[in-house]
């Protein structure tokens, strides 16, 4: 009963406070792009060295995030 009422307290304080802006990496790559990118690598390489399942997954989230490259595009 304990666990089911921090479930739903969890999930109406998820909602009432917004705090899935705050856990997308997306919006923290437009506010501080580089910090982004030097965690997530951390926790990449971490991933990778360990051999933790959710590599492929981080390595698919890093090319939707990132894109195919960190540089400023040229102009023509």
């Amino acid at each position: 009963m304990g666990a089911g009422l921090a479930a739903v307290a969890a999930v109406l304080a998820y909602r009432h406070f917004g705090i899935g802006e705050l856990l997308t990496l997306d919006s923290r790559h437009q506010a501080q792009p580089l910090s982004t990118a030097v965690g997530f690598f951390a926790i990449y390489g971490a991933a990778a060295a360990l051999s933790i399942p959710g590599a492929m997954i981080l390595t698919l989230a890093a090319g939707a995030i990132f894109g195919l490259g960190l540089a400023p595009e040229r102009p023509d």
